[in-house]
């Protein structure tokens, strides 16, 4: 990512262009032309392979690009925007009633199958292939991909949104989620990978627009609410 040095000098890690290693875990520093990026690994087999856990990167070169996706979903448009009652689990009971807008870019159906229902994907295609680049594989499905827009909201409640995974329990996934805005409210990914009572943090991810981050999606996760601006992210699950 951007400013990679500040972020490993932030994590109390040593400054390498290749890993270092905190707390039992394993941070890489890779450099490209396009992309500076830190990367935490859970594991590396005995050829060196990878397994990611966590992926934050930002786009070098991409402003043009970031502006256009900001204007498009928050600008004097017609961008159409969807109201729901709960941004993490809408029109379901006994949901926190924490209201927001969506917007759905492709659907993914009960059967099974996705289909592109907005003309807005095209503005993502870039960062879809940024993805599957940097998770280094040619393509990938994509399942659902949809974008959220929330507002502070005077709750008598701290409490985060509801911890969640975007598919079912044990449906393999991964989570490409991108900041259009600088904000509050960070996104919470847990360790757990089953609903329960109760969550421990593996990651923080504070909004800064233009950054992304890509985790597995078996990860429940949720985010903490904006209390000083709007928040929006645009979430893809690809397969």
């Amino acid at each position: 990512m951007r400013a990679s040095d500040t972020v490993l000098e932030r994590l109390n890690l040593t400054n390498k262009n290749s890993f270092s290693v905190s707390d039992n875990d394993i941070w890489l520093r890779d450099k490209n032309e396009s992309i500076d990026m830190v990367i935490k690994a859970s594991t590396m087999n005995s050829t060196a392979t990878v397994f990611y856990d966590l992926i934050f990167f930002e786009f070098y070169g991409q402003e043009k690009l970031n502006r256009k996706i900001k204007d498009n979903l928050m600008g004097d448009n017609d961008f159409p925007w969807y109201y729901i009652d709960d941004v993490t689990a809408a029109y379901e009971e006994d949901n926190q009633g924490r209201p927001g807008l969506s917007h759905v870019y492709v659907e993914y159906n009960d059967d099974g199958s996705s289909e592109i229902v907005s003309d807005f994907h095209e503005l993502f295609i870039p960062l879809l292939n940024e993805a599957c680049a940097v998770l280094q594989v040619p393509t990938a499905k994509i399942i659902q991909g949809r974008s959220f827009l929330q507002f502070p909201l005077n709750l008598n409640s701290s409490e985060d949104d509801t911890p969640h995974i975007d598919l079912d329990e044990g449906e393999r996934h991964i989570v490409v989620l991108y900041y259009v805005v600088t904000s509050d409210g960070d996104t919470v990914i847990y360790n757990e990978r089953t609903e329960g009572d109760t969550y421990t943090v593996k990651q923080k991810v504070t909004p800064k627009q233009g950054r992304v981050v890509i985790f597995d999606g078996g990860l429940y996760h949720t985010a903490q609410q904006a209390l000083r601006k709007h928040r929006c992210i645009v979430n893809y699950n690809l397969a």
